[in-house]
């Protein structure tokens, strides 16, 4: 029996140390150059220009073959949201959408929308104008291109784009473009009309019997993409091996990043977080570590919620306010392994900074060492076991 109490003992110190020995072998789950976009999940009210008023979201859908006027011609509708701007429309009835139309603008190509994505609902519309669209349940339909030509078509031109294999019914649809033909000349997004289909040869001049949306339809333009950040200090940034770039995202409280690890799937247990060169109050003061195995399809600041992500870790912490310092290793409990990662800090120190900023965020697959008082205090219990015997 004391041979064996001496074996427990030492097994259980042994074990301890080599979880010690083991935090020297720790391995970094994120890479320089794997795939990083910048999110924010608060899909709050746009803070941007509204819609001017005469091209409202009502000019997305004001095309009625009955009237003769052909107004979709001489009508658009456009928002400053640029990518992340859309609309929510509610049908008169649920249907099943397999197609989606859309007429280019009268002006500048550079706002054109080339890809997007259709999501439907059934539940009570309580999105405002000019929100981030996020206050229903939705479910992706479809995800792609709007077929618009390569080289600007000029205005007024009919594309589609069509999702056969859709087979749910929905009453309202959430439309969002998540690209434009020029991101970066363009300040908005714009479309002279809008239209969806029961089957996949609907045109902007079919018979009624093939269109879901009418104009008199209930429309709410949104702004669905809020995170914001500098083009040298994207995402990026933040996992790139040096403190020296940082990444730094306006949206402050909530923003974060997605992560997929090109090493695949790993098992993650602590982390760690360097401060950025300047302003103590935009440091995070939480995180929330998620992770997925699905096919990624968040893009860059868009508000990460497109996939199913179980929630790893959730915690508080405080940053020294000397810059470029890496925080101790934070560990927690996973045993599961995921190929893709999103981080979120839901706060940072200072709510009014006007941002949020780190230098650097490490997450290690190797658990957290075990502090050497754990060890010692096993130890004396183990000796403290064995006199008790020996009595």
């Amino acid at each position: 029996m004391r041979e064996l109490s001496r074996a427990v003992v030492w097994c259980a110190a042994a074990s301890a140390a080599a979880v010690i020995a083991g935090e020297a072998r720790a391995a970094n789950i994120f890479a320089a150059g794997d795939r990083v976009v910048a999110i924010d999940r608060d899909a709050a009210p746009s803070t941007g220009t509204p819609p001017p008023a005469a091209e409202g979201p009502t000019q997305a859908i004001d095309y009625d073959p009955n009237d003769g006027s052909f107004s979709w011609f001489s009508t658009k509708y456009l928002n400053f949201g640029k990518e992340g701007g859309g609309l929510i429309v509610t049908a008169d009835n649920a249907a099943v959408a397999k197609r989606i139309g859309f007429v280019s603008g009268n002006d500048a190509p550079e706002r054109d929308p080339m890809t997007f994505r259709i999501y439907g609902t059934n539940s009570p519309i309580v999105s405002g104008q000019m929100s981030g669209g996020a206050a229903e349940p939705w479910s992706l339909i479809y995800s792609g291109s709007t077929n618009y030509d390569a080289t600007p078509p000029g205005a007024n031109f009919p594309y589609y784009a069509n999702f056969a294999s859709n087979s749910a019914s929905y009453k309202s649809y959430k439309v969002l473009f998540t690209s434009l033909r020029s991101n970066s000349a363009a300040n908005s997004v714009q479309l002279a009309e809008l239209q969806l289909y029961t089957d996949t040869n609907g045109v902007f001049d079919f018979p009624v019997s093939s269109r879901i949306l009418a104009k008199t339809n209930p429309i709410v333009a949104i702004d669905a993409f809020e995170s914001n950040h500098p083009a040298a200090e994207n995402a990026a940034g933040a996992i790139d091996g040096t403190s020296g770039a940082k990444y730094l995202n306006f949206s402050k409280q909530n923003s974060g990043f997605v992560v997929t690890p090109s090493k695949g799937a790993t098992i993650a247990r602590s982390f760690t977080i360097t401060t950025a060169n300047d302003t103590p109050g935009r440091d995070p003061s939480s995180v929330e570590i998620w992770g997925t195995n699905g096919t990624l399809l968040e893009l860059d600041n868009t508000d990460g919620n497109e996939n199913n992500w179980t929630l790893i870790y959730s915690g508080a912490f405080t940053l020294s306010d000397t810059r470029f310092a890496t925080s101790a290793p934070i560990g927690f409990a996973n045993s599961t392994a995921y190929t893709s990662y999103k981080i979120i800090f839901p706060t940072i120190k200072d709510a009014n900074a006007n941002s949020m900023q780190i230098g650097e965020f490490t997450l290690s697959d190797t658990p957290v060492a075990v502090p050497e008082p754990t060890v010692a205090g096993l130890l004396a219990l183990g000796i403290l076991g064995l006199r008790r015997r020996r009595r």
